[in-house]
């Protein structure tokens, strides 16, 4: 049985549903479960998040590991204020 079918993967306080299962895509979540918005990886490999409640996406990085840290650097920039 799978522990994980989500494919969720946390870190730095931030989860990326998705990330585990193949799935290459999903939401992403706070540890408190503030929904933040939703990732997915191109063609190309690279992996994109998109705000919630925008429709372009905001931030990327090569790969969904490294957009975790990006996402993270953004919401903790967006609660320090």
């Amino acid at each position: 049985m799978n522990s994980n079918p989500d494919g969720q993967m946390i870190r730095r306080g931030i989860i990326m549903l998705g990330y585990h299962n193949g799935a290459e895509g999903g939401d992403v979540l706070s540890e408190d479960g503030e929904v933040l918005g939703t990732w997915y990886t191109d063609e190309e490999e690279w992996s994109h998040f998109t705000i919630e409640g925008h429709s372009e996406m905001s931030r990327s990085a090569p790969s969904p590991w490294m957009l975790q840290d990006v996402i993270a650097d953004w919401y903790e920039k967006k609660h320090s204020v």
